[in-house]
């Protein structure tokens, strides 16, 4: 259960990541544009573009600002994911030791002998001891 919260937290913190550089690619593509077609109708063509000053300021801010947004909306995230759950200490331990190469270690030789684990605590006759695979 904790380890799929722990992937669903990354793929909300994912998602959230990918809207924020699609918000500043979709801000910078609509400045370059508004900026393309002001220098059009200057009389000015879009292969040779005369840039003053202040249409590079006004790229360079709304670079600056779509980059400071998506910052903000990654920190703001971040944050919400992680503190919106307050595990109990046992669970953290738990979660630990899971993520740990012994946790993994252990998943995986549970993994390859479930169905042996299952089988011998049906069975009766075996008296909870079964020989399983660890390799």
């Amino acid at each position: 259960m904790v380890v799929g919260w722990t992937n669903l937290v990354d793929d909300k913190l994912d998602s959230a990541a990918k809207v924020a550089v699609l918000q500043q690619k979709s801000a910078i593509a609509s400045a370059s544009n508004e900026l393309l077609k002001e220098q059009i109708k200057q009389g000015g063509t879009a292969s040779k573009l005369n840039l003053k000053k202040s249409s590079l300021g006004l790229i360079a801010g709304a670079l600056g600002f779509t980059l400071a947004l998506g910052s903000i909306i990654g920190g703001f995230s971040y944050k919400i994911a992680t503190e919106s759950i307050n595990l109990p200490l046992q669970d953290k331990k738990l979660l630990d030791w899971a993520k740990s190469p012994e946790g993994r270690s252990a998943q995986s030789i549970y993994n390859k002998n479930a169905g042996i684990i299952k089988t011998c605590q049906q069975r009766k006759e075996n008296l909870g001891a079964c020989i399983i695979l660890v390799n």
